[in-house]
């Protein structure tokens, strides 16, 4: 008789495997209450352990209302309660009402940074801002885009991305990649590791029971298993 054969489950896959550290942005309504920063602290925490994740950065908006967004009372207590180190980071928005080439000029703080993260938008003035870009430059602010995937739908995406990338500027994909009926997902997978453009990865979905967390994370492990075939 021929022996049944012994089939093994697959080994579980975790995202620490290719990201040490993650960032994820903190909403307005996320912030708001106590209550929806204790579900947000529950979510990623559990988020944070299932994955591995070594450390994490959290961003906050700079500006809230077009107004400088203090450090909250509640901000030590919240950093001190993730299962890795945290940083806190604070976002520029390309959607805010102040244009890119005047926010140096509004807030001369931003001059103390080494670091400025930039939350991108598919509205933003594209010309203003990479205009601008050579004024942190010079100031020797380094550059970091956040939510890079939104570019990926404009018309120009190759040459916005190229002339980003051109300027210094380090671009973080989160895995929620857009969908369309002329694209798929794979096509943008495919499009961002041929460019080699990923400098860092970031998180929009991390409630473990969520069918976007499944697709994110999916789309990450694509990512990583296209970008090995390519070496």
């Amino acid at each position: 008789m021929i022996a049944d054969k012994q089939f093994s489950k697959p080994k579980p896959f975790f995202l620490s495997e290719f990201i040490q550290e993650d960032v994820v942005l903190l909403t307005t309504e996320d912030f708001l209450t106590e209550q929806s920063r204790k579900l947000f602290q529950d979510n990623y925490n559990e988020y944070l352990q299932k994955e591995g994740i070594a450390s994490c950065r959290i961003g906050l908006p700079f500006l809230v209302l077009e107004k400088r967004f203090e450090n909250p009372v509640w901000l030590n207590d919240f950093v001190n309660d993730f299962s890795c180190p945290t940083k806190i980071i604070y976002y520029m928005d390309l959607e805010s009402a102040i244009r890119p080439s005047q926010w140096l000029i509004k807030y001369p703080e931003l001059l103390d940074n080494k670091e400025l993260y930039i939350r991108a938008s598919r509205n933003a003035d594209w010309n203003d801002f990479l205009n601008s870009i050579w004024d942190f430059n010079k100031a020797n602010i380094q550059l970091l885009l956040l939510d890079t995937n939104c570019i990926l739908e404009h018309s120009k995406s190759q040459k916005i991305i190229q002339s980003l990338i051109f300027r210094g500027v380090s671009l973080g994909f989160h895995g929620d990649f857009p969908k369309s009926w002329w694209h798929s997902r794979n096509k943008y997978i495919k499009l961002i590791a041929d460019w080699g453009v990923l400098d860092f990865w970031q998180t929009n979905s991390f409630t473990i029971e969520s069918k976007e967390y499944a697709i994110e994370k999916g789309n990450k492990l694509n990512f990583h298993k296209y970008s090995k075939t390519q070496l």
